[in-house]
């Protein structure tokens, strides 16, 4: 579940590719915090037009109890 994010839109998204990377920042017990850039090609150079920080709160299934955990990706 999400507990904040901010988006800042750095410039216009135009151009001929865009592309969207992510990573998590920290994976701790209880939040997880993250960040997300956008990029746009555009005249054969890659240019930012947005960044994104993300904090989710780890939540407890409903019916289980149990925490929502993923396994980490190999």
């Amino acid at each position: 579940m999400s507990a904040e994010f901010k988006v800042n839109f750095l410039a216009p998204a135009r151009g001929d590719l865009l592309i969207g990377r992510g990573r998590v920042i920290k994976d701790g017990r209880t939040l997880i915090i993250a960040e997300a850039t956008i990029s746009v090609v555009r005249d054969g150079q890659e240019h930012e037009c947005a960044l994104m920080l993300h904090t989710l709160i780890r939540t407890k299934h409903v019916k289980t109890g149990q925490l929502n955990e993923h396994p980490a990706p190999k």
